[in-house]
């Protein structure tokens, strides 16, 4: 796989900035919300979240991201889930990510896996 044919997203400008300057120029870092892009659907071979559905304490918004996660896969393709599975009572701010709950109802044989 080469650098053209990845693509990244950050909420924020300055992170986005950042990562910029880390990554290859070639790899396309798009701004914004996620559940938000600007993409057609079913570019991507693979979708991959790592760490973000903790952070996101609303269920009906982290239910459109994976919605949003799913549409842009390809027929084919899949979602790669890196997320916490248990609550850190130091860290009110987050919580455990049952990736399960958010398989793709859409495409039948389709859902995530583990836990």
């Amino acid at each position: 796989m080469s650098s053209e044919e990845l693509s990244g997203n950050e909420l924020l400008e300055d992170r986005a900035a950042e990562v910029r300057k880390r990554l290859p120029a070639a790899i396309k870092i798009l701004v914004g919300d996620a559940a938000e892009i600007d993409l057609a659907e079913g570019p991507f071979d693979i979708v991959y979240q790592s760490t973000v559905f903790t952070s996101i304490l609303d269920n009906g918004f982290q239910q459109k991201l994976a919605n949003r996660m799913w549409a842009l896969t390809k027929p084919d393709g899949g979602v790669l889930w890196f997320d916490f599975i248990y609550n850190n009572p130091a860290t009110p701010t987050s919580a455990a990510s049952p990736s399960r709950e958010y398989g793709n109802s859409s495409r039948p044989g389709r859902s995530t896996t583990g836990n």
